[in-house]
């Protein structure tokens, strides 16, 4: 009897003594969730790349610059290698991947850059010009995060989706795709971005200089077909 009752009180002790060794990691895995859920409940709310996307379309013709962007293309293409027999389907597949890979890249991209502004505030403690080196940094991330939300919102208006043209030929699409993977997504695609902006915005203005800059710099800096922009 005695032991029937000794067992029950450890029993009672290991118990109440478990829930006090969980409480903590439950109110710790409770708090993590929550602030782990801020970012998609804030990002709910406040729907900073559409705001961009809808601003850019007030201020620019976005229909001008996917006419732009078409004229690159053709200009470009001489300079576009391309794989021959690709199956119509893999290349659609493909080109809804990079449209993912380059918003995915861009985003990966800042958060580096981002984290590593943020420890160099850290350390860097010395003024620069009289202004704290922290608020420089600040502003130079929240200038860095502004040009990757412009970058990905000009991005949805300059890539060629496929679904968008499901009608080409699958010469036309293996064309788009190498297009969405070489000059719109390696080191010319800044340039070019800037460039069909401005043109949005201007009406037109410079619309044919700017084909002609395209093409030059295409020409300079892939002369040979060795040196073409890639689609693999």
């Amino acid at each position: 009897m005695g032991n029937s009752t000794l067992e029950k009180v450890l029993g009672v002790t290991f118990l109440l003594l478990a829930i006090l060794a969980a409480l903590p990691i439950g109110i710790v895995v409770i708090i993590s969730s929550f602030i782990a859920s801020i970012p998609s409940r804030v990002g709910e709310q406040i729907k900073i790349v559409g705001w961009v996307y809808r601003g850019l379309r007030v201020v620019a013709d976005d229909d001008l610059m996917r006419e732009f962007r078409d004229d690159m293309c053709s200009r470009i293409r001489p300079h576009l290698a391309l794989e021959e027999d690709l199956e119509r389907w893999y290349i659609i597949r493909e080109m809804e991947r990079d449209i993912q890979r380059i918003n995915t890249a861009l985003i990966n991209g800042e958060y580096a850059i981002i984290i590593l502004i943020s420890l160099s505030s850290i350390f860097i403690k010395q003024p620069i010009y009289g202004i704290p080196a922290s608020v420089l940094l600040t502003l130079l991330a929240l200038l860095f995060s502004g040009l990757v939300i412009t970058r990905i919102v000009t991005m949805k208006i300059l890539v060629f989706k496929p679904e968008m043209h499901m009608e080409d030929s699958t010469h036309e699409l293996a064309v788009k795709m190498a297009f969405n993977r070489g000059p719109l997504s390696r080191g010319a695609s800044v340039g070019l971005t800037i460039m069909t902006v401005l043109i949005g915005i201007s009406g037109g203005l410079g619309y044919e200089r700017g084909l002609d800059l395209v093409e030059k710099y295409a020409a300079k800096s892939h002369p040979s077909d060795k040196e073409k922009w890639m689609v693999e």
